[in-house]
């Protein structure tokens, strides 16, 4: 069973510093971190990434990944931008990611896009597709930043039913808002940025 840990984890911006974060994740949770713009909801997941510095240890399955690039972590990340390969097909980028991708798609009700170039899609079809790769990438903690902005309450509502479906994962997914059925909850706020 898959557990991702962090302890005494800060990041330090410019002269300001948020954290510090204690937390022990365990495989099949969905943890929301939510709170206001500009408060760490990001900043917490591109440390977790390895993508930015941080302070403090950070564990999976009982393995320090402190100095281990995103690849070798474990942790797929996806950020706030969709991030595609826009000169090629919506079917190709999922394939990026393995089989199953494609089908997390379809479940989201995006087959009939997978022949259309990625740069025609709108922001929140190329969210869907970024998101679709994410949970179909064979890392067992998955971070989607804003996975529900630019997003149709239509697609947000199938989008919720593919994340709470996924099983063999732990997910954490930022929001500006609170929302139901997550294993856990983080209110960034309690972890504000401080001046150093």
């Amino acid at each position: 069973m898959h557990r991702l840990e962090l302890k005494n984890v800060s990041v330090k911006r410019g002269n300001l510093s948020i954290g510090l974060f204690n937390f022990t994740f365990k495989e099949n949770e969905k943890i929301l971190v939510y709170g206001p713009n500009g408060y760490g909801k990001t900043t917490l997941l591109l440390a977790i990434a390895g993508i930015i510095k941080y302070e403090g240890d950070i564990f999976l399955d009982e393995k320090p990944v402190n100095y281990y690039t995103l690849e070798k972590r474990g942790i797929t990340y996806a950020p706030a931008k969709p991030a595609l390969v826009n000169r090629i097909s919506v079917l190709d980028n999922l394939k990026i990611s393995g089989n199953s991708a494609a089908e997390i798609a379809k479940n989201m009700g995006l087959k009939n896009y997978f022949e259309q170039k990625a740069y025609t899609l709108s922001d929140g079809l190329k969210k869907l597709v970024q998101v679709s790769m994410a949970l179909g990438s064979s890392a067992p903690v998955i971070l989607l930043d804003e996975p529900f902005a630019f997003v149709s309450e239509e697609k947000s509502f199938l989008l919720k039913s593919v994340i709470n479906k996924t099983q063999g994962k732990i997910i954490l997914i930022t929001s500006h808002e609170r929302m139901q059925n997550f294993s856990e909850y983080i209110d960034i706020s309690q972890y504000q940025l401080r001046n150093l």
